[in-house]
C-alpha cells in the first residue's frame, strides 16, 4: 500500500504541463484577382510549417479571422480549403557528411508544408488606416524551437493596409 501511495504521490508533483503539436512557423498571403468572372475578388492562402519530429497537423478546412471588417472593432470568419501537404525537408549530401532529411521517418530537421486556401472572396470598400487583420492561431509551437516560446501557442497575423495609385490618386 506505501509504494502504490509513494508511487501516486510521485507522479502528481512530477507532472508537467506538455503541449506540442510542433507547428514551426507560417504565413498568411492573398492575390488579387486580374481578370475572369472573379476579377477584383482575393483568394487567401495560409502555409503552415511543421516539426516533422512529432504530431501532424489537421487535414481538414481552418478559419481564418479577417479583423476590422466589415468595420472597425468587428471580425469576420473566412473559411480555408485544405490544399496539400509537401514535405520541404532540406536535401543533404552524402559526401559532405548530411545526410537526407525525411519526414516519412520522423528526424529532426525534416519539415513539412501544410497549405491551405479560400475560394475567391470579395472584399467591399477600402482598408482602413489600421487596415484589414487576417488571423489564425493554434496551440503548440515546437518544443525542438530553442530561441524561446517553444510549446506556447501562437498566431499568424498579416495585414492588408490601404493603398493609393500613385498614377490615379485612387485608393486601391
Amino acid at each position: 500500500m506505501k509504494r502504490i501511495i509513494l508511487f501516486c504521490l510521485v507522479f502528481l508533483f512530477s507532472v508537467s504541463n506538455i503541449s506540442a503539436s510542433h507547428f514551426m512557423g507560417g504565413e498568411i498571403t492573398w492575390t488579387c484577382i486580374k481578370g475572369g468572372p472573379n476579377v477584383g475578388q482575393y483568394i487567401f492562402e495560409m502555409k503552415v510549417y511543421r516539426d516533422c519530429n512529432g504530431i501532424t497537423f489537421s487535414q481538414t478546412s481552418q478559419t481564418l479571422t479577417h479583423h476590422n471588417y466589415p468595420a472597425l472593432g468587428t471580425t469576420t470568419p473566412m473559411l480555408l480549403n485544405f490544399i496539400s501537404i509537401t514535405d520541404i525537408s532540406p536535401d543533404g549530401s552524402p559526401l559532405s557528411g548530411n545526410g537526407c532529411f525525411d519526414c516519412a521517418s520522423g528526424q529532426l530537421g525534416a519539415v513539412e508544408e501544410y497549405i491551405w486556401r479560400s475560394d475567391p472572396i470579395t472584399l467591399g470598400g477600402t482598408p482602413p488606416a489600421e487596415g484589414w487583420h487576417f488571423t489564425w492561431g493554434s496551440c503548440c509551437r515546437s518544443s525542438s524551437i530553442t530561441n524561446g516560446m517553444a510549446d506556447d501557442s501562437w498566431t499568424l497575423r498579416a495585414v492588408m493596409y490601404p493603398y493609393t495609385d500613385p498614377s490615379t490618386g485612387n485608393a486601391i
